[in-house]
C-alpha cells in the first residue's frame, strides 16, 4: 500500500513537472514570435512606411477626384403624432435607394444613377438636455427594468418633438427641391393622417367662426348697453351707473380672450397646411468629408496586406523547395 501511494505521488509530481515545462515552452514560443515580429518590422520598416505613404497619397487623389457632394436640409413640422411615420418613411426611402432604385427613380422622376448616390437622414431638433426631470426619470426607470437600451429610450422621447430636420446628401448640381417635393408627396399619401388633418382643419375653422360670432354678439350687447345709457343719462358720458347690472369689464376681458384665441387658431391654421409641413426651403451647403476618408485608410491597409501576402507566398515556395531537396 505504501509503495502504491509513493508511486502515485511520484506520478503526480512528474505530471505537474511536464505541465510547467509545456507552459514554459508556450511562453518561450510567444516570446520568440514577438521577437520575430520586431525583427520583421525592423527589416521591412522602409518598405512598410513607403506603402503607407503611397497608399495615403493614392487615397487622397481618389478622394479629390471623386464626385463632390452637397448636403441640403429642410425643417419639418409634424402633427397628430406623425413623427414615427416620418422616420419610417425616411428609412423606407433609404432602403429603396439601395435595393430598388430603378422603381423609385421612375416614381420620383429622377435619373436612376443619380438616385443611387443620394441618402437621407432625419433628426429631431429637440435636444436631450431639454428634457424635463420627469422624462429623464422615466427613461432611467425603463432602462433599469431592461425594457429598452438608453439609446432607444432617448430616441423615443426625442421623436415626440414636432420639429425635425431632414438632411439629404446628394451630388453637386442635383435638383434637391424636386426630390424633396416628390418625397413630400409620398408622405402626404397616408390617408389616415390626411383624414385627421382635414378634420382638425375643419374644427379650427369652425372654432374661429364661432369666436368671431361671439365677438359680434359682445359688440352688439355693448352697443345696445351704451345706447341705453346715453338715453338715460344724455348729459353724462360716464359708462357706469348705479343702474348698471352689466359687468362691462368682464365682457371686455372675454372679448380680448376671444381675439387672442382667434389669433392662435389662425396661427395653427397657417402652420398646419398638412400633417407634415416644411417650415423653410431646402438649404444647401457643401458636404464636409472627414479628414481621414475611407480611401486614405483602406488603400494603405490593402497594400500592406498585399505585401504580406506576397512575402508569405515566397516563404511557402522556399519551404516547398527545401522539402523537395530533402527528398
Amino acid at each position: 500500500m505504501q509503495e502504491n501511494s509513493y508511486n502515485n505521488n511520484q506520478s503526480e509530481e512528474i505530471d505537474l513537472g511536464d505541465l510547467f515545462k509545456l507552459i514554459k515552452r508556450g511562453f518561450n514560443k510567444i516570446g520568440e514570435l514577438f521577437l520575430m515580429l520586431i525583427v520583421f518590422l525592423k527589416r521591412n520598416a522602409i518598405i512598410l512606411i513607403s506603402l503607407i505613404v503611397i497608399g495615403a497619397v493614392i487615397g487622397y487623389f481618389l478622394q479629390s477626384s471623386s464626385k463632390k457632394y452637397n448636403e441640403s436640409s429642410v425643417t419639418l413640422h409634424s402633427f397628430y403624432g406623425s413623427q414615427d411615420y416620418l422616420y419610417k418613411s425616411v428609412n423606407e426611402v433609404n432602403w429603396e435607394i439601395k435595393n430598388r432604385f430603378e422603381i423609385l427613380a421612375k416614381e420620383f422622376k429622377i435619373d436612376a444613377d443619380t438616385l443611387k448616390m443620394i441618402s437621407l437622414e432625419v433628426k429631431p431638433l429637440e435636444r436631450v438636455t431639454n428634457l424635463s426631470n420627469e422624462e429623464k426619470e422615466y427613461i432611467t426607470l425603463l432602462k433599469e427594468e431592461g425594457a429598452y437600451s438608453q439609446e432607444d429610450l432617448m430616441q423615443i422621447v426625442l421623436r415626440s418633438s414636432e420639429l425635425h430636420k431632414i438632411k439629404i446628401k446628394h451630388p453637386e448640381g442635383f435638383d434637391v427641391t424636386h426630390f424633396f417635393e416628390a418625397f413630400r408627396e409620398r408622405l402626404l399619401e397616408n390617408k389616415s393622417y390626411a383624414e385627421i388633418h382635414q378634420t382638425e382643419i375643419k374644427n379650427i375653422k369652425e372654432s374661429i367662426q364661432s369666436n368671431r360670432e361671439s365677438i359680434q354678439q359682445i359688440d352688439t350687447i355693448l352697443k345696445s348697453y351704451n345706447t341705453n345709457l346715453n338715453q338715460k343719462n344724455p348729459g353724462n358720458s360716464t359708462f357706469y351707473s348705479s343702474e348698471n347690472n352689466l359687468n362691462v369689464g368682464q365682457i371686455l376681458s372675454e372679448k380680448k380672450e376671444l381675439r387672442y384665441a382667434i389669433n392662435r387658431l389662425e396661427e395653427r391654421l397657417t402652420k398646419q397646411k398638412d400633417f407634415i409641413s416644411p417650415i423653410d426651403e431646402p438649404k444647401t451647403a457643401e458636404f464636409e468629408e472627414p479628414t481621414l476618408s475611407k480611401e486614405i485608410i483602406t488603400i494603405p491597409v490593402l497594400l500592406i496586406f498585399l505585401y504580406l501576402g506576397i512575402r508569405f507566398v515566397i516563404y511557402l515556395n522556399r519551404k516547398a523547395k527545401h522539402y523537395e531537396n530533402e527528398r
